[in-house]
């Protein structure tokens, strides 16, 4: 009668760590779905991108650029805050 005792206890330690294990699983399932649902925010947003041509009679020309972002995220202030271009 204790063997069949023991294998009981022993079944129901195994249960429980499967048991344990289990919702381990689960919990890690779930935070990974829930941040597989946010919504994608892009860093930036172009608001305005202009390139202007001055062409003289003589074929030569000018060239102005504009380009302006916007920063969304802090993301976004990291990759593209304070830069500044010259040609």
């Amino acid at each position: 009668m204790s063997d069949q005792v023991k294998y009981s206890e022993g079944k129901t330690l195994q249960s429980n760590r499967f048991s344990k294990s289990l919702w381990v699983v689960l919990l890690v399932f779930a935070s990974t779905c829930a941040l597989a649902q946010r919504r994608y925010e892009p860093p930036t947003a172009v608001e305005r991108d202009v390139d202007t041509f001055v062409v003289k009679s003589d074929g030569s020309y000018v060239q102005t650029t504009e380009h302006v972002e916007r920063v969304e995220t802090p993301q976004g202030v990291e990759d593209a805050g304070a830069q500044i271009f010259y040609r």
